[in-house]
């Protein structure tokens, strides 16, 4: 489980330019602080409009991703509090085609669309479809958009 939180984490972004693959190869390349997650769903069948929840990192908590060149991608995570420092890290592979990235772990991996891309921002979203079942029969379906807003440090 502790392996599988990282992978969601980068896979929790608006429509903006996203230059070509070797662009981003270049750009992305660093360290990134996630300063927020949103989550948004759309067409629920039982909520009238969509509906975006934004967490903001919460005080005491870093995380960061550091891209290599050698496409190894590096989590780091800081939670401080009363009690002291708890630390941890996880490396995974990457790989960027166009506007995905994709990241691995052993025969895990979880492929991100890049909605923004830029010197100092770093936006990765999933996208995920859902079929909501209904008591007196039929279904339908809805979308659930996570997406991890980072900053470059």
């Amino acid at each position: 489980m502790k392996k599988i939180i990282p992978l969601l984490l980068v896979a929790l972004f608006a429509t903006t330019f996203v230059s070509c693959s070797k662009d981003n190869e270049d750009l992305i390349l660093g360290t990134w602080k996630i300063t927020e997650t949103t989550r948004t769903v759309y067409n629920h069948p039982i909520e009238s409009h969509n509906r975006t929840t934004t967490e903001p990192t919460t005080e005491g908590y870093v995380r960061t991703l550091t891209f290599n060149e050698d496409k190894t991608c590096v989590a780091y995570y800081k939670y401080t509090d009363e009690d002291g420092v708890d630390e941890d890290t996880d490396t995974f592979t990457y790989s960027i085609n166009g506007d995905e990235l994709s990241i691995f772990q052993g025969y895990m991996g979880v492929r991100y669309h890049i909605d923004k891309l830029d010197s100092e921002n770093l936006v990765l979203s999933v996208t995920e479809e859902h079929t909501f079942h209904y008591d007196i029969g039929g279904s339908t379906i809805y979308y659930e958009k996570n997406s991890i807003i980072m900053k470059k440090i």
